[in-house]
């Protein structure tokens, strides 16, 4: 029987069924959840080489960083969403925790092509990346940030290096996050802080929409995280926490009734896929006032935003 990511406790059985609902990769994957922490695992579980099967090419983390490839008011308008949601990071509850610090060393976990590691290289952080998508790296090296091809199971991090370590929509597609936590751990100064960002599995938008949550993204998204069971991993990692918190997304309610209205996002490719997704965007004040209702009035048994935030330090 399969184990808890989080916890470590006995799945139950499977709970939800879902394609990949995104981009398409073929077959039909489960989501076990914990009786213990509430967290759920994707099954069939994958090994870390088969990983790269279930990201296409046009993965959008992995993209053009700076719309360079794209023409006139579609370029403007990518680099302007994603100057957006760089900045949307930045104000984030866990990343909050950066600006309290004095600018030191930072990895970035899973760094994509750069976005965060670029704004706080901008704020005086010396920024190294690790990224499993070479084309990831390659875009995130032109920004300044010092990223390795890879993952935490195949890099070797320096030890005591690091005054920051930073999981932003990563540690959800990690084969065993606990042990990625405690790679980091390692390479953490006494006292070094842990910023990890990721899905809300217990909130009420996950809790509803269920097999067409948006940020299941099965099967990209190995593990689904519960308050509970983040704070289960990052303990058993080694780490002291120092808070939780939820906030909403730009994109997660928006395309949870993409799925629920045609079972699927609307446009997967191209630059269709950008201006659904720059559409999107501009659906988070309502988004945010569902939370708020659902939080205030009780409307779902679990409340909070789509996104679950945590703040760990080393001891």
């Amino acid at each position: 029987m399969s184990a808890c990511g989080c916890c470590g406790a006995a799945l139950g059985t499977v709970a939800i069924e879902s394609p990949d609902r995104l981009h398409g990769v073929p077959g039909s994957y489960g989501v076990a959840e914990c009786g213990s922490c509430g967290s759920g695992r994707t099954l069939p579980l994958a090994r870390e080489e088969e990983l790269a099967a279930f990201y296409p090419s046009a993965y959008v983390p992995h993209g053009d960083a700076d719309g360079s490839r794209l023409a006139g008011a579609a370029a403007l308008g990518s680099r302007a969403i994603r100057a957006w949601q760089a900045s949307r990071m930045l104000a984030s509850p866990a990343l909050s925790a950066g600006r309290s610090l004095r600018p030191g060393r930072a990895l970035d976990v899973g760094c994509g092509r750069g976005d965060l590691g670029a704004v706080l290289a901008q704020r005086g952080w010396r920024v190294d990346g690790v990224e499993p998508s070479r084309e990831g790296c390659a875009a995130a090296r032109e920004r300044g940030v010092n990223a390795q091809p890879g993952t935490l199971a195949s890099v070797s991090l320096e030890p005591e290096a690091y005054d920051l370590v930073t999981f932003v929509h990563s540690l959800e597609h990690t084969v065993e996050p606990v042990a990625d936590l405690k790679r980091v751990a390692a390479a953490l100064r006494p006292g070094g802080t842990v910023t990890v960002t990721v899905p809300h599995f217990g909130g009420a938008q996950a809790r509803l929409f269920r097999g067409r949550w948006f940020h299941l993204d099965v099967p990209r998204h190995r593990h689904h995280f519960t308050a509970e069971g983040l704070r289960r991993a990052l303990v058993e990692a080694g780490l002291e926490v120092l808070r939780t918190a939820t906030s909403t997304s730009a994109i997660g309610l928006a395309g949870s009734l993409q799925y629920a209205l045609l079972g699927r996002w609307a446009l997967r490719e191209g630059l269709g896929f950008r201006l659904t997704a720059a559409l999107s965007q501009a659906t988070w004040p309502l988004a945010r006032l569902f939370d708020l209702l659902v939080g205030r009035y009780g409307l779902a048994t679990r409340g909070g935003g789509d996104l679950l935030h945590a703040v760990a330090r080393r001891r």
